[in-house]
């Protein structure tokens, strides 16, 4: 048995594989990639520099299931990012106090009166 020719140009054939993109396509979904890691790096930047004003903002709050609730979310840095990107209602942050039903619905006694 003796040795292919493999100079032989009728006997070689070019597999390609993969999908054709353009460099842009191929590039695009990387740079998206490290621009979500460059926010969530800052968010948890800023997250730990709030640390210590977010204890003292917990311990502010009325005890009870708003407290319970809102124990492990970091309003602060929610309240940061409102502002950073523009949002039209940042009164929905002072729903992390609680809600005054008393006073949302004026009192229990006038309430029971409207309904009879």
């Amino acid at each position: 048995m003796g040795k292919p020719d493999c100079d032989r140009s009728d006997l070689l054939v070019e597999n390609v594989w993969g999908v054709p993109r353009s460099p842009d396509e191929f590039v695009k979904p990387a740079e998206l990639a490290r621009l979500r890691a460059l926010f969530f790096h800052r968010c948890t930047a800023r997250a730990r520099e709030l640390e210590d004003a977010e204890q003292e903002l917990k311990k502010s709050m009325p005890g009870g299931h708003v407290a319970t609730i809102l124990a492990p979310k970091r309003l602060l840095l929610w309240r940061g990012l409102m502002e950073e990107f523009g949002y039209p209602a940042l009164e929905v942050f002072d729903v992390a106090s609680g809600v005054d039903w008393d006073e949302a619905l004026g009192s229990t006694a006038a309430a029971a009166e409207a309904t009879q």
